[in-house]
């Protein structure tokens, strides 16, 4: 499947001391639904089959959010491109991470939702079920490390460009941890996770400065 976008594209190196096989680019696409659609489902049905070949309960417990996170970004993403009246724009964004790999696989998606009070609101984001790392992972081949990070990086970055206000989100409980890594913090019941435009300024000035002394 490859997928040319029709918004901007960021490039951000996932995490120099992780190793993966490709570099991965991040765009923003309004269209391609027919092809992301399709890329969700498929991805819904390989976490189902690797929950059930799970030997851990950890590992169920990873396959079975990414099943539900699958799930719910396959009815989200055929609404896309609904108009919201007020503002006259669409009621979703969706950011996807690519590999550059020959066929460009898609290694990540996300559905962003930009608020009426100037914030950002993170619907979902799905990864690869290939990429999870479980144990019935452990043999796979050309596993791709970063994909989830590296679409994080670019909508801080489009959060800096647009001047918004925070990103929020409802993690779920295996993703906590990841989420806090990148600077999230929690601020309400149920994983409901914030980060400010301050923090993600400071987060990116890290993380270049960081990338810059290797």
């Amino acid at each position: 499947m490859v997928i040319i976008p029709n918004k901007e594209s960021f490039f951000y190196p996932i995490d120099p001391h992780v190793p993966t096989h490709y570099e991965l680019k991040v765009h923003v696409s309004e269209n391609n639904i027919e092809e992301l659609d399709l890329c969700a489902e498929g991805w819904s049905t390989l976490a189902e089959d690797k929950q059930r070949l799970s030997e851990t309960p950890e590992d169920k417990e990873l396959f079975g959010s990414s099943l539900e996170i699958s799930d719910h970004l396959k009815n989200t993403i055929p609404k896309a491109q609904t108009i919201n009246k007020k503002t006259n724009k669409q009621r979703f964004e969706m950011l996807f991470s690519q590999s550059n790999d020959e066929n460009r696989t898609i290694q990540a998606i996300s559905v962003i939702k930009n608020k009426d009070d100037n914030t950002v609101y993170l619907e979902f984001l799905a990864t690869n079920p290939n990429n999870i790392r479980a144990r019935v992972n452990e043999t796979q081949l050309n596993q791709v490390k970063g994909a989830g990070s590296s679409i994080i990086y670019a909508l801080f970055e489009k959060c800096v460009q647009d001047q918004r206000a925070s990103i929020s989100l409802k993690a779920l409980p295996p993703s906590v941890s990841f989420y806090e890594k990148l600077g999230f913090e929690i601020i309400g019941d149920g994983n409901v996770m914030q980060i400010t435009l301050e923090k993600i300024q400071l987060f990116l000035q890290e993380r270049a400065l960081s990338l810059s002394m290797l």
